[in-house]
């Protein structure tokens, strides 16, 4: 069995196409309803997780980790990433060490 690898740059800068390809890996039709949604925080409820993991990682209220995403109401394009120069030395190390897992990855991502 293969990995469906979805690159989160790809899935901004594209969604239609991945959003397609991901359905179609899958077997789910794909719909125009996948590439927006209404804003705020009534998925919290649908989602099955203890309500204190949600409420201690904030999710749902202002400053929480999900804010933008809960706030969006579409995919919007990826952030600018960091330079390498800009990150300390051990996230450096650790991102060093790390990219021949995500390079490997990467080449079998579902490509726009």
């Amino acid at each position: 069995m293969n990995p469906i690898i979805i690159d989160a740059d790809d899935l901004q800068r594209h969604p239609e196409s991945i959003m397609r390809k991901y359905c179609a890996a899958v077997g789910i039709p794909f719909t125009e309803d996948l590439l927006q949604w209404p804003s705020g925080d009534d998925i919290l409820h649908t989602w099955m997780a203890p309500d204190g993991l949600i409420q201690g990682n904030k999710l749902g209220n202002e400053g929480g980790f999900y804010d933008v995403a809960l706030q969006s109401t579409c995919f919007g394009p990826p952030r600018e990433t960091p330079s390498r120069a800009s990150l300390r030395e051990d996230v450096r190390h650790m991102s060093d060490a790390s990219m021949p897992f995500y390079e490997k990855m990467y080449n079998h991502r579902i490509k726009p």
